[in-house]
């Protein structure tokens, strides 16, 4: 009975198709309890899919290029903290100014980009290191100079470490020197 004296079915027993169909909602007092392999199928095409097989833990977007969005409520407002790009070969994005990527259980390590375009690369406990693994491989501090790509400075790794830097190198305190040597002992 649907409350108006009528008869709805809710429930619908398919055995040829071996689905059972419910056209209301399910609350779960307890554990919804699944075997290897077996999936929840979420939207009209199966779109969405959630399945533990054997060893791995899925969640999987079936329809091409259907991105994975997940939304949290922040103050009473929804926001987007993180998208699976699907058209973009799965690339992950924050995708909201001021949002924080922490790293390390006391958030040792950060990145961040703020509305006013600053970006910042922070670090909160010891040293910051910067490694390039590949033997002789350079590394580069690459800028944009009036829509131009330059490398601002590179540090030749075949050549011992040897940092080139494409202009000038201005040391803006009085008094500022570059030393040379293990012990320093010559300047300029």
């Amino acid at each position: 009975d649907d409350g108006s004296g009528g008869m709805t079915p809710y429930i619908t027993l398919d055995g040829s198709a071996g689905t059972v169909n419910i056209d209301k909602e399910i609350h779960l007092s307890t554990h919804l309890d699944m075997g290897d392999g077996d999936r929840i199928k979420l939207g009209d095409s199966d779109d969405l899919q959630i399945v533990h097989d054997s060893n791995i833990n899925f969640i999987h977007s079936t329809i091409s290029d259907r991105d994975i969005y997940f939304r949290v409520n922040d103050g009473g407002s929804s926001v987007d903290a993180i998208i699976i790009d699907a058209s973009d070969v799965g690339a992950v994005k924050l995708p909201n100014d001021n949002q924080v990527l922490y790293i390390g259980a006391g958030n040792d390590i950060y990145f961040v980009h703020y509305d006013n375009s600053t970006s910042v690369w922070g670090n909160n406990t010891g040293t910051l290191q910067i490694r390039n693994h590949t033997s002789d491989a350079d590394m580069f501090l690459s800028v944009n100079d009036g829509g131009s790509h330059i490398n601002a400075v590179q540090i030749d790794a075949s050549d011992a470490g040897t940092a080139t830097f494409n202009h000038d190198i201005l040391l803006n305190k009085e008094l500022s020197a570059i030393r040379f040597g293990a012990s320093q002992q010559g300047s300029i």
